[in-house]
This record gives C-alpha cells, sequence and structure tokens, in this order.
C-alpha cells in the first residue's frame, strides 16, 4: 500500500510539472518612413554582405635544376672550367598574364647578371617546365665560381628548388 501511495505521489508530481504553455509572437506592424519637409530623400540602410574570400593561388617556381643540356635535365652542382653553357631548368605554376620575372645570377657571392621581363604568358602558359633559360660564353666559356640564381614574380623571391649544403 505503501509503494502505490510513493508511486501515485511521483506520477502526479511528474505529470503536473511537464505542463508549458506556448506563445506564437506576431512582428509588429512596420511603420511608415517620413520624408523631411525639404524633400531631401533619407538614404536607405542597405545590409552589407561579406565579400567572398578569393583564393589567390600562390605562384611558384620549384625544382630547379642545372645542366648543360636542357633535354637530358641532370641534377648538377659544377661543372668543368670553360663550360660554354648552362641551363637552368625549373617547374612553375599559376603564373598570369602580365607578371615580371626577375633572375639574379651571381658569382662568387657578387651580381653578376640581372635579367627582368615580362611572363611570357602566350609562349610558356600558367603551368609547366622552363627549359630555355640559360648562361654562357661561346668563346672563352664561363668563368669558374660559384653561381647562384635568385628569382623572382613580381618582386616576390621564390624559393626556387634544393639548396645543397646550404650554400646555394
Amino acid at each position: 500500500m505503501k509503494t502505490r501511495s510513493i508511486l501515485l505521489i511521483v506520477t502526479t508530481a511528474l505529470i503536473s510539472g511537464c505542463s508549458f504553455n506556448v506563445e506564437i509572437l506576431t512582428p509588429a506592424a512596420t511603420q511608415p518612413v517620413l520624408q523631411p519637409a525639404n524633400d531631401t530623400p533619407i538614404p536607405e540602410l542597405v545590409s552589407a554582405t561579406p565579400t567572398p574570400e578569393v583564393e589567390i593561388p600562390i605562384t611558384q617556381f620549384n625544382e630547379i635544376r642545372f645542366t648543360t643540356d636542357p633535354v637530358d635535365a641532370g641534377n648538377l652542382y659544377s661543372f668543368p672550367n670553360g663550360t660554354k653553357q648552362v641551363f637552368a631548368i625549373w617547374n612553375y605554376q599559376n603564373m598570369q598574364e602580365g607578371m615580371v620575372v626577375r633572375r639574379e645570377w651571381y658569382l662568387d657571392g657578387q651580381l653578376w647578371l640581372d635579367r627582368e621581363e615580362p611572363w611570357d604568358f602566350a609562349k610558356y602558359g600558367a603551368n609547366g617546365t622552363i627549359r630555355d633559360i640559360s648562361i654562357f660564353d661561346f668563346d672563352a666559356g664561363l668563368p669558374s665560381g660559384f653561381y647562384q640564381l635568385r628569382m623572382f614574380v613580381d618582386g616576390v623571391p621564390q624559393p626556387a628548388g634544393y639548396v645543397p649544403n646550404g650554400q646555394g
């Protein structure tokens, strides 16, 4: 009997405690906007929507390698004294019409050759491999020494590739 009383009290408490009211709100009527007496229009409030972020592809040169034969592009870091021509071959991506490419060649830490020119999009396109850029001296051969190539696209330095022993 005691169990039945407790069960009845718990059930009554649960049923009475679970009631709630739902109230539906209706929006208030909008008030008309009055124009001032001098007929100057009130500017409308326009809700600004955020401009979607556009992902700008990163222009990049990479996997640079040096060789004396642009077809069989080896990966050489030293050449015999008097070598006539050395090709710099690299992959590129996301290039666009109108970009400016600058190549700075250093010999023993000193600027030796500086080339800046607009990207030839008609010739190279947006992605691919450059095989026709070289330094040369067909008469006496290139001077011996330590060469470095630094490249820039629109003034932004390009990490061009592998650097043996951190020396360039």
